[in-house]
């Protein structure tokens, strides 16, 4: 970037009061505010809940930027406890405010729980699923567990297959219906580059590159899965065999080849 300076406006998201202010160079500040941001302003941190503009493209033409923040309060995590024994390391970044219908919500935390994942990456699961079994034994408290094991091995969970939405639609039954959008929940912006399918009780969904394939293909409940027709089963497994694909539940520790009774199984046991 140049040594274009930008003027930058800080307000108090608690009060809308100004905080700070000044003159920035582009080139110290980010690309993007979609992403959770923290700035320091007099050595402290404070966390930007609102930019105005969001985008760097934006706020270099326009040569003014308004920050709305929080400010961040440092607690002690003794005592603390987690609610989930994993959670993948990364997650897609949130754009435009998402439309009032036909959204599909999901948890920031449950993003790649249950997922797809090529044959290829058989041995990091087992070293992942490896490091999850140590924080249920040795990790696990009541009421939660006193750490996580973050998922960072396998960034391109579908491999070198290069899967379409066009190519998944061919496995879903008829009547799938497409989401105008996902976003995380109590969050009102849509999550970039990101679909699902409702074929309930399941939901299928994924994230896009910028080329046009799959690079994450997930599975999220929206009923007791025990109601899942035989042939949305068949549909999932025959993807599965296709593509050389393993599915994995991170959380029930649970990995799945393509077999219809495998599934049958699996499902089963959320009605006990």
């Amino acid at each position: 970037m140049s040594n274009q300076t930008i003027e930058v406006v800080f307000l108090n998201a608690e009060d809308g009061k100004r905080i700070a202010g000044g003159n920035i160079p582009i080139s110290q500040l980010p690309e993007t505010f979609a992403k959770n941001t923290v700035m320091h302003i007099n050595e402290q941190p404070w966390q930007v809940v609102k930019a105005d503009p969001v985008d760097a493209k934006d706020f270099k033409a326009s040569g003014k930027l308004t920050l709305t923040c929080a400010k961040i309060e440092y607690i002690s995590t003794e005592g603390v406890l987690y609610a989930l024994p994993t959670i993948n390391e990364e997650v897609p970044e949130t754009g435009a405010v998402a439309p009032e219908n036909n959204v599909f919500t999901l948890h920031e935390d449950d993003w790649r729980q249950m997922e797809f994942v090529s044959n290829s990456h058989y041995d990091t699961i087992g070293i992942e699923l490896r490091a999850i079994v140590n924080i249920y034994q040795n990790h696990q408290k009541e009421g939660g567990f006193d750490k996580l094991h973050v998922r960072k091995a396998i960034q391109r969970p579908l491999g070198a297959n290069s899967i379409t939405t066009a190519t998944l639609e061919k496995y879903l039954p008829p009547d799938a219906k497409t989401a105008d959008a996902v976003v995380f929940a109590q969050d009102e912006h849509e999550i970039k580059d990101v679909f699902a399918y409702n074929i309930s009780p399941l939901v299928l969904y994924g994230h896009v590159t910028k080329g046009g394939t799959m690079d994450a293909l997930g599975m999220q409940f929206v009923d007791i899965p025990t109601n899942t027709l035989p042939f949305v089963i068949d549909g999932i497994v025959n993807f599965m065999r296709d593509h050389d694909l393993i599915f994995v539940d991170w959380i029930r520790m649970q990995m799945i080849p393509p077999d219809t009774g495998g599934f049958q199984t699996y499902f089963s046991k959320f009605n006990e």
